[in-house]
């Protein structure tokens, strides 16, 4: 087994052996002490304003053209104007390509995701 040597801030050596072991004994230690658990931890303290700018909301599209209008009915109810939409190779000619031209002439600011096929992806 190799240990990889990395320089510290103050130009000491340690190895990643031992910064594994701080990790884990310090997560651990965490761990045991119930410091995970939160009483409704999982939820936000208080209301949460959603910025009209906000471009992580991800958005598909089905063959049926009556689910884009359905989509674009959503967004309005929700107040969203950015929309974050995967795009692959593929796209231009399915009906992604459709929903594109749709959101765009709905005034929708999008950003693009670009994605590559499936069967690229998984070589």
């Amino acid at each position: 087994m190799t240990e990889h040597i990395a320089e510290t801030a103050v130009g000491k050596t340690r190895s990643s052996f031992l910064d594994k072991l701080i990790f884990n004994h310090a997560a651990l230690g965490y761990l045991l002490k119930g410091q995970f658990y939160l009483y409704k931890g999982h939820r936000p303290r208080g209301s949460i304003m959603v910025p009209r700018d906000y471009s992580a909301i991800s958005v598909a599209s089905m063959e049926d053209p009556e689910a884009d209008a359905q989509m674009i009915q959503y967004l309005r109810q929700l107040g969203v104007q950015h929309v974050r939409l995967d795009f692959g190779y593929e796209a231009p000619t399915d009906h992604t390509a459709r929903f594109l031209e749709l959101l765009l002439a709905e005034q929708f600011k999008v950003l693009l995701r670009l994605v590559q096929p499936r069967e690229e992806s998984q070589q």
